[in-house]
């Protein structure tokens, strides 16, 4: 990282396990052992490699440690982070060619480009455009919360889009941001586009008031919040819900989840 902010670079994470993994040993030979990756490494990435095989004993435990701060699931898992270590782009490997995978990593470097051109722009018309490609340009493995305020100006400046679906589309920035201030420019967005609060707009509130609880360890009250605003819950919240109500049982409450369910 301290290379990367000298540097003016992202970090290419790949977490790999030589012994065990078939796609990791692929992926090695056709694209991360070639000549063109490697030229195309050294001059626009900082590369790093953690490999947890038998040779290094499952991986350091510095390597164990960042497998878990980046929620690594398989391998090989691969992920761009900017030079404070926030991951921004993942990447799979599905048998693309070393000039298919290269391009892929080169749009995901362009794009936290634009995300930097936006932030230092003043000029309205200009963050417009800018938000309006990014929008335009999106991709499967991007994370979403590193990109919101570009995200989230796109959206709202979108003419073609109907309220309903700018609240939509607006509801997992507002709901997973812990970006404070952010949020707080957003609640102000979400008012505007629906001051009555008819078009979706409690159901957000409700949502993040009820992680945050959550979130706190705060669970008699987060229950109790729950039951008070269970008429608002729907469907497509039951992951929430089934976190929550698993937690309750791990902490021996299990007559809530009983209740939840």
């Amino acid at each position: 990282l301290a290379t990367a902010s000298k540097e003016n670079k992202s970090v290419f994470l790949l977490f790999t396990d030589r012994d065990g993994c078939g796609s990791c040993n692929m992926m090695e030979n056709a694209i991360l052992l070639t000549p063109e990756f490697k030229e195309f490494s050294a001059k626009k990435i900082i590369y790093l490699e953690l490999d947890f095989s038998a040779a290094t004993n499952g991986g350091s435990l510095e390597c164990q440690k960042l497998s878990v701060d980046y929620n690594v699931e398989s391998f090989p898992t691969l992920l761009l982070v900017d030079n404070a270590g926030l991951p921004y782009q993942k990447f799979q490997y599905q048998g693309q060619t070393k000039q298919e995978f290269i391009a892929e990593i080169e749009k995901a470097l362009t794009k936290k480009e634009l995300k930097t051109k936006f932030l230092n722009s003043k000029n309205e018309d200009e963050k417009k455009k800018i938000a309006a490609d990014f929008v335009a340009a999106r991709v499967d493995g991007e994370n979403f919360i590193f990109f919101a305020d570009l995200i989230a100006y796109g959206v709202l400046n979108d003419k073609n889009l109907k309220v309903e679906e700018k609240i939509k589309e607006l509801g997992d920035l507002y709901i997973y941001s812990k970006d404070d201030a952010f949020i707080a420019k957003l609640v102000v967005d979400l008012k505007k586009l629906d001051p009555e609060k008819k078009l979706g707009t409690t159901r957000l509130f409700v949502i993040r008031e009820f992680i945050n609880l959550v979130m706190a360890k705060k669970e008699d009250k987060a229950f109790e919040y729950f039951l008070t605003n269970k008429a608002i819950f729907k469907g497509e919240d039951l992951g929430y819900l089934y976190q929550f109500g698993t937690h309750l049982i791990e902490i021996g409450k299990p007559e809530k989840m009983v209740e939840i369910i």
